[in-house]
């Protein structure tokens, strides 16, 4: 609940029944908690009004317990990010190419770094899949185990060559089934959640398989693929709506309309791709500890 200058000033929430009211519609209350600083005690909420729409009956109090636990907005910080893509474009259109051009010469600094990220989006993801951010004190305590396990992973991998190798592959993998994925969406329309994670997870492990087998090898076209990869992605950003995001891909409710600016970006991920492979084939230099792998 917020107020007229957007402060949050209060909470609502439903609670559901199994008791039939018309029809396929069962009874529910909807509770409309205000904050009031000075009513703290259990039992103590002054109720403001009980009102009946349909099949919804709702209650207005106020307590304190509808008063913000943690003195920090994140709704409108989220919402003032996704309004403003272009700030992770930044991010993206600066990683990527330093990532594409110089994987090789700077392997395990890239490596665990992407590994580390890569950990952090998994447990945002499946923390927003559970419903564990639906509150600012969930959000922040999601957001801070996703910052610790991904660094703490980053450092275990950077420890040993080849799980960061095999990481790297998996990762590469991945990202290349969400392209995948949205090439064949792009072409047929197809849009399925399990279709997204299938392809994915799929192309994850095939690449994490064949970094055992590729080495180096595995390491430049990874790097290449996930740096060109962000840096067509920062330009999505910097022109939205016309390059589907991964969570609209899955969300079955979603509208998308491709446009052809849509094969731009994949021309201009195509293009990123090959320059970046050949450039590291022929003039990037290669981390020590890969050489030392390699000959292993």
């Amino acid at each position: 609940m917020r107020d007229a200058d957007d402060k949050i000033i209060g909470i609502t929430f439903t609670q559901g029944s199994d008791t039939v009211c018309d029809g396929d519609v069962n009874y529910s209350m909807e509770t409309s908690v205000t904050c009031s600083e000075d009513l703290t005690e259990a039992g103590s909420a002054l109720v403001n009004s009980v009102t009946k729409d349909g099949c919804v009956y709702k209650i207005d109090i106020s307590h304190k317990a509808g008063c913000p636990t943690v003195a920090i907005d994140v709704d409108a910080y989220m919402g003032w990010l996704y309004e403003n893509e272009w700030c992770i474009g930044l991010i993206y259109v600066i990683a990527g190419p330093i990532i594409a051009l110089f994987g090789l010469q700077w392997f395990p600094y890239v490596a665990a770094s992407l590994v580390a990220i890569f950990i952090m989006g998994v447990v945002l993801s499946l923390s927003l899949a559970f419903g564990w951010m639906v509150t600012t004190t969930g959000t922040i305590v999601s957001c801070v185990v996703a910052l610790l396990l991904g660094v703490i992973v980053g450092i275990v991998i950077r420890r040993n060559i080849w799980i960061m190798i095999g990481l790297l592959g998996l990762v590469a993998g991945f990202f290349s089934g969400s392209l995948v994925y949205a090439l064949i969406f792009g072409v047929s329309g197809w849009k399925s959640v399990w279709g997204f994670w299938g392809i994915s997870v799929l192309m994850a492990v095939i690449g994490c398989v064949l970094s055992c087998y590729l080495g180096k090898a595995l390491v430049l076209i990874s790097t290449s693929l996930i740096g060109s990869y962000m840096f067509m992605r920062a330009w999505t950003l910097f022109f939205p709506g016309n390059y589907p995001s991964e969570a609209e891909l899955i969300d079955p409710d979603s509208e998308l309309e491709l446009n052809a600016i849509f094969w731009v970006f994949i021309g201009v991920f195509g293009v990123s791709l090959i320059t970046s492979i050949i450039f590291q084939t022929k003039r990037a230099k290669t981390h020590s500890d890969l050489e030392e792998y390699n000959r292993a």
